[in-house]
């Protein structure tokens, strides 16, 4: 997706290193049920090199460490700080590459291709598609997460800012003529917060700003705070937020 500031999203992701990990709940819950889709999706082939693209701080990475826990690795990630920590839950022959991911020249052949939760990330996924498809073999597995329209969309109806997610059908569209899509399941998480303040501080502290290079000022965050109340209070009077996960299983054609 065009006007995408990797360098921005870089930054913001290597300051929330320290506390992704304890403050990426939702993403926590994507890894889990990822790996057992991932599970049954990987049952028919042998997986002897793999590559994780978006590792982040190793959320996903510590799940197929023990169920490929032979295979020859290759981690990715935009932001070095975070591929570092991923390394330390990798075996000892994983090979790790910190860049930008649709730019990066793959020299390897790959059984098995996963992602959690970066594709949406990327300016142009239709070319990524076509380029992981460069690097399979007939029958290996592309398997990635990503977010449909309608997560953070508390957000975007009030700040008007937000990344444009693909919808499904974009990306059946990009995945034809080069793989068969054995899998897609996807599914709504909502977490919920004390208040509208706690909501933009989760999502600082997980890199995930969501309203651009918008600067708080303190009458903005109280116009904000009441917008948010009254729209999205639960019963409870707490507020929520929503993420929209889809799960993508695909086989490399012929």
């Amino acid at each position: 997706m065009e006007g995408i500031d990797l360098s921005h999203i870089a930054r913001r992701f290597a300051r929330a290193c320290r506390t992704y990990n304890d403050e990426a709940v939702a993403q926590q819950k994507i890894c889990r049920t990822a790996a057992e889709y991932l599970s049954d999706a990987a049952e028919s082939i042998s997986v002897n090199t793999a590559l994780e693209i978006g590792c982040g701080t190793g959320g996903f990475t510590e799940y197929l460490q023990a169920m490929f826990p032979y295979a020859r690795w290759t981690l990715n990630d935009l932001c070095e700080e975070s591929v570092v920590i991923a390394r330390r839950l990798a075996n000892e022959n994983a090979i790790v590459v910190a860049g930008d991911a649709e730019k990066v020249n793959w020299n390897t052949n790959y059984d098995l291709i996963v992602s959690a939760s970066a594709v949406q990330w990327f300016r142009h996924p239709d070319t990524w598609i076509a380029s992981m498809a460069n690097i399979q073999e007939e029958g290996g597995i592309l398997f990635f997460t990503t977010f449909l329209p309608g997560t953070l969309s508390e957000i975007r109806s009030i700040t008007s800012k937000g990344l444009d997610y693909p919808t499904t059908d974009d990306w059946l569209g990009w995945l034809d003529g080069y793989y068969d899509v054995e899998m897609i399941k996807d599914e709504e998480i909502i977490l919920a917060f004390d208040t509208p303040i706690d909501v933009l501080k989760h999502l600082k502290l997980t890199g995930v700003t969501a309203t651009g290079n918008e600067f708080w000022t303190r009458s903005k965050l109280g116009e904000f705070s009441v917008s948010y109340k009254e729209l999205y209070s639960e019963p409870d009077g707490r507020v929520k937020l929503t993420y929209h996960p889809v799960y993508f299983a695909c086989r490399r054609k012929k």
